[in-house]
């Protein structure tokens, strides 16, 4: 089921969505001429429908980094997950 909804305004086919903060967001799609369903593949190609719901990355919260870090912190031997750090055994 989608999260968000489009809105036509000054002849442009607009998605709106709302972050988990409450912001709206507005991605333009196209001419206003597209069709609903045309609108919704639209959506589907960029990804869009995931955003609804989401964090707002430029908004990022330290209680958003804290339960990141919680999760996905710290592996068994001292280093982030993905680190670069070369193991010098």
């Amino acid at each position: 089921m989608a999260k968000g909804w489009f809105r036509r305004k000054k002849g442009k086919l607009m998605y709106c969505w709302y972050s988990a903060s409450g912001v709206e967001h507005v991605k333009i799609l196209g001419p206003d001429t597209l069709s609903d369903e045309e609108g919704w593949l639209k959506v589907g190609e960029l990804g869009l429908d995931k955003l609804a719901g989401k964090p707002d990355p430029a908004k990022i919260t330290f209680d958003d980094v804290l339960s990141h870090y919680l999760a996905y912190g710290k592996n068994e031997d001292g280093r982030g997950q993905g680190s670069f750090q070369q193991d010098n055994r």
